[in-house]
């Protein structure tokens, strides 16, 4: 993220997410892998992970910051070990090599914390006030350092990085710039005869309404990565700010929340707006928080059908919430008519 990006007003966010929708996703994940893969996908697939070997490999030879990031991106793609906590030693040697020779290379910077944080052996405090000074304006890496802070039963520290973090103006997990980067990292598309052959199994495998293609296969497995690295970077503020609790002016959890209920994704925005709302001061408040809960629930009625003809790399740079708004407006669909109310639970 740029300078001029961080001095913006609050902005994109990854928040936490609980248990429940870590194992919605997990169990979500399993049952594609479990579905029937049509013999050519297969072929197709098998293809695109040695491409995506010999890259990593070749990357993992540089002497540049930018590389040796990629090559972990590209590597921890055909594995889910940071989202089950596991650190790989070459990677998090990969990650503290990039952050000595690009010191201030902030994906390498956040890559370095997370897997830090999954290995004992590794200074996570320290990694995470490096990521903290680079992005002193993102409530993201406070979070993270929250997160380190529990791990190790400081609870003391934990609180008052909560109340430090009143400073920061927007939140972003890095999670379009993590899948962006496993793209730019195979450009040029190396070679898949397997891909090519395989148009109409590709489409079928990820229920495209056109022919697929190889860079189909590219930015899909970005985006279920790019997935993965969202999961893996949970924190405990939901624990720490129950909403079922009046909170203190001072305690930083109203303001930790007030960004994440800016965010350009839907998970976090949802998730905050419901507990401002359940922990509003005044009716004037509460109000509030429902109305712009309400703005939500129409981008999800009337611009969910909408989100799938949006490209990956648009809503990576974007953010969810933003080009469906954009895409509305042209339509003369935003803002929510006057009179118009969420459907009852279970109603279309």
């Amino acid at each position: 993220m740029t300078s001029e990006q961080q001095a913006r007003a609050p902005s994109s966010s990854t928040p936490p997410l609980s248990g429940a929708s870590s194992a919605v996703a997990v169990e979500s994940g399993a049952k594609l892998r479990d579905r029937p893969i049509d013999p050519r996908f297969a072929a197709c697939e098998a293809q695109h992970h040695a491409a995506v070997q010999r890259r990593a490999q070749e990357l993992s030879a540089s002497q540049k910051a930018e590389d040796l990031v990629s090559s972990v991106v590209l590597s921890q793609s055909l594995n889910s070990d940071f989202l089950l906590g596991k650190t790989r030693p070459e990677y998090l040697q990969a990650l503290a090599t990039a952050t000595r020779l690009g010191p201030d290379n902030e994906l390498g910077a956040w890559m370095y914390a997370v897997y830090c944080r999954n290995d004992k052996r590794c200074d996570a405090s320290a990694a995470v006030a490096r990521l903290i000074a680079l992005e002193p304006n993102n409530l993201a890496p406070r979070l993270l350092a929250i997160d380190v802070a529990e791990r190790g039963s400081d609870k003391r520290r934990a609180r008052a990085l909560l109340r430090q973090a009143s400073v920061t103006r927007y939140v972003d997990f890095r999670m379009g710039d993590f899948a962006q980067r496993q793209v730019s990292a195979l450009s040029p598309l190396p070679q898949m005869p397997a891909c090519g052959a395989a148009s109409a199994a590709i489409a079928e495998h990820y229920q495209l309404t056109r022919p697929g293609t190889v860079r189909d296969v590219v930015l899909m497995n970005a985006k279920r990565t790019a997935l993965f690295w969202f999961l893996a970077q949970q924190n405990e503020l939901l624990e720490m700010c129950p909403h079922d609790r009046l909170w203190t002016p001072d305690d930083g959890c109203r303001h930790a929340f007030e960004i994440l209920a800016t965010s350009d994704m839907w998970i976090p925005r949802q998730m905050a707006l419901m507990v401002l709302s359940t922990n509003a001061r005044t009716t004037a408040e509460r109000d509030r928080w429902r109305a712009q809960q309400r703005e939500l629930d129409w981008l999800s009625h009337a611009g969910g059908p909408l989100r799938d003809s949006i490209p990956f790399d648009v809503i990576w740079e974007q953010g969810e919430i933003a080009p469906v708004i954009a895409l509305l407006r042209s339509q003369g669909r935003w803002p929510a008519p006057q009179d118009w109310q969420p459907p009852a639970e279970g109603q279309p």
